[in-house]
């Protein structure tokens, strides 16, 4: 019954199939994202999309798979929609190339995460870790300039662990994100998250390159049950 009812719902979007499939880059960003011991999605994002496709009566198959496959996948059709992905990363898309951008899922600060107490100024930071699905915009010009070194890791909690170690001068990530790491992992008290020094706002979206009409009933969606 429950299949007749999705193809009858799928039908009206046009669909084939009786899923969607859903991109996911292989990075930890607990607690919106992570993947559990059989390498399946969890978190407060997948939650959020689970919740909204089950109203619509939609179903979305996670794969896992790195951003810049994801988003060839994306545009020759082999994938439904790009999570997270977000309006930040249209530079790097060909001029004839559109992507629809859903409203953000979440929003949260992102900046850089210290051996406690912060510094105060960003001269003693050397290198700097983040996940290689997040690139820290805001240092490029640090970055490129090889005045700061930049290593990049599948999880935040390699990260920290390795500020932790003093392997690297800092670690670039979500305030929330490092303050569940923080919660959950004690070693993790001798660190700060730094709202002294740079910072940047930061968000999860969805994207799609032929489901703009899914995106605006999840915009709609997001709407009436707001998780920021």
């Amino acid at each position: 019954m429950f299949k007749v009812i999705f193809l009858l719902i799928a039908s009206v979007y046009g669909h084939e199939y009786d899923y969607f499939k859903v991109g996911v880059p292989q990075n930890d960003r607990a607690p919106y994202l992570y993947y559990d011991h059989n390498n399946d999605p969890q978190g407060l994002a997948v939650s959020i999309l689970d919740s909204f496709a089950k109203s619509e009566g939609l179903k979305f198959q996670y794969i896992p798979l790195n951003y810049h496959r994801g988003l060839k996948e994306l545009q020759n059709g082999s994938i439904d929609f790009l999570f997270p992905d977000g309006p930040n990363q249209q530079s790097i898309l060909k001029e004839d190339q559109l992507l629809y951008y859903s409203d953000n899922i979440f929003e949260y600060l992102e900046g850089l995460v210290t051996l406690s107490p912060c510094p105060d100024s960003l001269k003693s930071l050397k290198s700097l870790g983040s996940l290689t699905e997040r690139y820290p915009f805001i240092f490029n010009p640090e970055i490129i300039s090889n005045k700061v070194g930049l290593d990049q890791h599948l999880t935040n909690y390699k990260i920290l662990e390795l500020v932790l170690k003093e392997r690297i001068s800092a670690g670039y990530m979500a305030d929330s994100e490092f303050f569940y790491l923080q919660k959950n992992y004690e070693a993790f008290n001798k660190l700060a998250f730094c709202n002294n020094l740079k910072t940047d706002m930061g968000a999860l979206n969805i994207s799609s390159a032929k489901w703009p009409s899914i995106l605006q009933r999840l915009n709609q969606y997001l709407k009436k049950r707001p998780h920021k």
